[in-house]
């Protein structure tokens, strides 16, 4: 099994007051994150770990995705 990083810093400034609070990568769809459709998508390729690069309000990101 290997690693994989995902840069997921998008502060989606184009998308209004959608990403106000939000960040691009979070919003969303359906009722399911974004980030958890491509989590579900990438799990069939069992990779041990996934770091997510982000800067932009990444205490969000930690809350919902350290430790999963």
């Amino acid at each position: 099994m290997i690693d994989t990083a995902m840069l997921v810093c998008a502060i989606g400034s184009r998308l209004g007051k959608i990403t106000k609070n939000t960040p691009k990568p979070l919003i969303k769809i359906d009722k399911k994150g974004f980030l958890d459709y491509l989590f579900a998508k990438l799990s069939k390729y069992n990779f041990r770990k996934i770091y997510l690069l982000c800067s932009y309000k990444k205490h969000l990101f930690f809350n919902l995705y350290n430790k999963k």
